[in-house]
């Protein structure tokens, strides 16, 4: 996915966020469960392209061209509990500090890279998923307006598909498959918001899921001609969303 997607999904949420500001004043609620939804843009670090520069050069009567697409949006959906809270002195502040714990689930949405040659389209798919439970902290002002850590681990799954994708070296044999991987990551999340009420909260969330850059390198295909096959693990995501939490 672009980085520009990111950009103006964040420009986006920002300027609603200022709205759902404007819109009461709040106050601190206590401890307890608590229930909230995330939409907004991810970007998936995968493998760029399937072929190599050489594969033309190879093979020119298959006349292979790549392209790549996002299919989104990335959401979340998400259960915590806070447990303990007290106010503490932050720079002649007192904002309430507040601990707790969170589970949740995010759609990290499609990422396609689509092969046009001599025998049709072909395609590779990585949708990506994930599965966390985090810790989380944070500072709470009695105007409203608080701020959010939360460190954890997350279970990563993608599901790899490829169809109709070229075997340079003998390309009367095309090359389809489909693999499950899933790894455990860690993640972090930072996030601003604003307390309406004592009930519900609005805010603006970045967070990553750690893991590795795929390998553009010439030396990560086979032959120097292509890397038919597909990645034996799911790669770092970075979202950024805008949430609402509702405080039982």
């Amino acid at each position: 996915m672009k980085k520009t997607n990111l950009l103006h999904s964040a420009i986006l949420s920002i300027g609603l966020l200022i709205i759902f500001i404007s819109m009461g004043y709040a106050t601190p609620g206590d401890n307890g469960f608590y229930l909230g939804a995330a939409y907004g843009e991810a970007s998936l670090n995968n493998d760029l392209y399937i072929y190599s520069d050489y594969a033309n050069a190879k093979q020119p009567a298959l006349s292979i061209s790549q392209s790549n697409q996002w299919e989104g949006p990335a959401y979340s959906l998400y259960a915590g509990y806070n447990f303990s809270s007290n106010t503490i002195n932050l720079f002649g502040q007192k904002p309430l500090l507040q601990w707790g714990i969170q589970a949740g689930y995010t759609n990290l949405g499609k990422y396609t890279i689509k092969v046009d040659w001599s025998d049709g389209p072909g395609y590779r798919t990585i949708s990506e998923q994930a599965l966390d439970l985090l810790l989380s902290g944070t500072l709470l002002w009695q105007n409203g307006l608080n701020l959010t850590g939360k460190v954890g681990v997350a279970r990563l799954q993608g599901r790899y598909k490829d169809a109709n994708l070229p075997d340079v070296v003998s390309p009367d044999n095309p090359f389809s498959g489909e693999a499950d991987f899933a790894v455990y990551r860690p993640e972090i999340v930072l996030g601003a918001g604003y307390r309406l009420g004592s009930h519900v909260n609005v805010g603006l969330q970045y967070a990553v899921i750690l893991g590795p850059t795929p390998d553009t390198s010439q030396s990560r295909y086979s032959d120097d001609i292509l890397s038919i096959d597909m990645p034996d693990t799911a790669y770092r995501a970075d979202r950024i969303c805008l949430g609402v939490t509702y405080m039982f």
